[in-house]
């Protein structure tokens, strides 16, 4: 993971340091810490807070896990570090969404099976509940209602 001091994180995403020391008091963005108390940005954090770093050179020295402190990394190499790491970074992210996706649709067709299941049920309290069908009697006619009969 590449790692980058308050400044060269402010100038990674073009904002002043301050303004980054605000954002990390308001736990917006994580940090780590070195031995000495600075803090570490992660540029995935960068990325994800920021969106798009800009390519202006700031991520030059660049504090990895492996050489704490070793800023000799050629300009080439930490661009191709800083890469795979936004690369396996979206790749998280494209499975996280896959499996919002999948639940979704999961959620879906359980929704689907139970408005099925209302349905059904509907149907069979609406056939209980109709009129009953009206005997029929044959009319009387006139004389005999007349008559009494």
């Amino acid at each position: 993971m590449a790692k980058l001091n308050l400044s060269q994180a402010a100038r990674a995403v073009g904002i002043h340091r301050n303004t980054l020391r605000r954002h990390i008091a308001e736990k917006s963005i994580s940090v780590e810490y070195d031995e000495n108390k600075h803090p570490l940005i992660d540029t995935n954090e960068l990325i994800r807070v920021y969106g798009e770093l800009k390519s202006s050179g700031a991520t030059g020295a660049v504090h990895s896990s492996a050489a704490k402190g070793h800023t000799g990394a050629s300009p080439d190499r930490t661009e191709n570090a800083l890469l795979h790491q936004q690369i396996a970074f979206l790749e998280q992210q494209l499975d996280a969404v896959k499996e919002q996706a999948r639940k979704a649709e999961v959620r879906e067709e359980e929704a689907k099976q139970r408005e099925r299941e209302l349905l059904d049920v509907v149907r069979t309290q609406t056939r209980l509940l109709s009129p009953p069908e009206p005997e029929t009697t044959p009319k009387k006619g006139f004389w005999k209602r007349l008559m009494g009969s």
